[in-house]
């Protein structure tokens, strides 16, 4: 009788850990300052009340030219142990954006449904917070008016494309500042989206199951996967060839 009250009480006790983690809400913040020539980027998960929180940030971000495209480098942080449990660079250029192009065309083909699920997914989201400051400027008046005339055009067509797939539950603040007086170009962007950790397992459980569906699915994924997951993506020199 005592053991079966204490398989019981533990069973209630799973039971209840089970809920609260389902009725938790998964957050994910989006942060960019941009000052001068200076950047603050970073991701930010936080889940199960906050007892699961990390950051991602990009302490430089260096744009090389067109072929070589952006240098990104990245810290993964566990907040709650307030360390850096990894470091990585990876390099954004034309091979790279070709190869993710190239690799989610495949994921559409080897993924039943993949469109349907996406904006399933996104449904359950909500954004709770969206600030977007831009300050620019031309060094001339008239060509800083088109510019902030232009920007807030971007900005319009984005949060609307945002619209489509994320509810809003707050007003978006967004602002351009002209800066006719000088050369310019300043940005605080702040976008706080959340879910619950019960809908979000479930959508992952769709996926799974729309992925063991098709044919050739997880092959496909575990190459996007590949090119996704943070790492080292810098091209490594040439050993110069031995002298004679």
């Amino acid at each position: 009788m005592l053991i079966g009250g204490i398989i019981t009480a533990i069973l209630l006790v799973l039971v209840l850990a089970a809920v609260l983690a389902m009725l938790s809400s998964v957050q994910l913040t989006l942060y960019w300052n941009r000052v001068g020539e200076n950047d603050e980027m970073y991701v930010q998960v936080r889940a199960l009340y906050g007892w699961i929180k990390y950051r991602f940030n990009v302490p430089a971000m260096q744009f090389n030219n067109l072929v070589d495209g952006l240098t990104l480098k990245i810290n993964q942080t566990d907040q709650n142990k307030m360390d850096i449990t990894k470091k990585s660079k990876s390099r954004i250029d034309k091979a790279y954006i070709k190869a993710f192009y190239r690799e989610g065309k495949d994921l559409l083909r080897h993924t039943q449904g993949l469109n349907a699920w996406f904006k399933q997914t996104m449904s359950a989201f909500r954004c709770t917070e969206l600030k977007w400051s831009t300050g620019v400027g031309a060094g001339d008046a008239v060509q800083t008016a088109i510019l902030a005339g232009t920007v807030w055009t971007l900005k319009s067509a984005v949060v609307g494309l945002l619209t489509k797939y994320v509810p809003l539950s707050a007003v978006p603040k967004l602002a351009v500042n002209p800066q006719y007086n000088r050369t310019a170009f300043q940005i605080q962007f702040v976008c706080v989206i959340q879910a619950k950790a019960g809908a979000l397992g479930l959508s992952g459980c769709r996926l799974i199951y729309r992925i063991f569906r098709t044919p050739g699915g997880m092959r496909a994924w575990f190459k996007l996967l590949r090119q996704v997951i943070p790492g080292d993506r810098t091209r490594a020199k040439r050993p110069e060839p031995a002298s004679t």
